[in-house]
Order: structure tokens, then C-alpha cells, then sequence
């Protein structure tokens, strides 16, 4: 087995178990849905929330998180820029969050996706 295949392996099942940092979520992305999958969604602190630059509206911020979540459980599909990513929420599974994406990265079958969402 190669240094690739067993960081892999030890991605699913370490920081993509749903006991230990992962959830299982329901993601939509390009038409397709993908239901629970484990996933770990890092939303940014209040702090470290912008102000869109173009926006003078007080209290519309662009809400930033990362996804993270393998490869494959996509169907080996690769987020792109600008597109849009529907994740629901652990708390109420019929609710889902719109996301754009604002770019992804793929390392050894772990996808690494910046989102962005506005919100107030």
C-alpha cells in the first residue's frame, strides 16, 4: 500500500469520523444530491467576519467556512469557483444552507472547499 493510499484510509477514519470531527450531512452540489455524508463543516468566528466591500447596508457580512469532506462521497466531483454547494444543518436535516463556493482543493482525496454565504 503506498504513503498516498494509507493518508487516504487515515483521512476516513480519523478526521472524517462522524464520531470524533465529521457529521453526517446531506450535500447538493451540480444537480446531484449526496446524502449523508461525513463531513466537517468550520464556519469563520463573528470576528473574523468582512463587510463586503460594495455594500454599505450596516449588518451584511460575507459568512466564510470551510468544508471539508473526501472526494469520493462527491462522486469525484471538484467544487468549482463561483458555483454553488447546499449543505443541510445537523440541527434540522430539511434546512440547507446555500453556499458559494470560492475555491477548492483536492490532496490526496480530502477536498478542502472555501465557502462564502451572505448573511446578516
Amino acid at each position: 500500500m503506498s504513503f498516498r493510499d494509507r493518508v487516504e484510509r487515515d483521512t476516513g477514519k480519523v478526521f472524517l469520523d462522524t464520531r470524533f470531527f465529521a457529521e453526517s450531512r446531506t450535500v447538493r452540489y451540480d444537480g446531484e444530491e449526496y446524502p449523508d455524508i461525513p463531513v466537517s463543516l468550520q464556519e469563520t468566528g463573528e470576528d473574523e467576519r468582512q463587510q463586503k466591500a460594495d455594500d454599505h447596508a450596516q449588518g451584511f457580512f460575507l459568512v466564510r467556512a470551510v468544508l471539508f469532506c473526501a472526494r469520493k462521497d462527491l462522486a469525484g466531483a471538484m467544487p468549482e469557483q463561483g458555483t454553488w454547494i447546499e449543505i443541510n444543518s445537523p440541527e434540522n436535516p430539511d434546512f440547507f444552507e446555500r453556499y458559494r463556493v470560492i475555491s477548492s482543493f483536492c490532496e490526496m482525496g480530502m477536498l478542502r472547499v472555501e465557502l462564502e454565504v451572505a448573511g446578516q
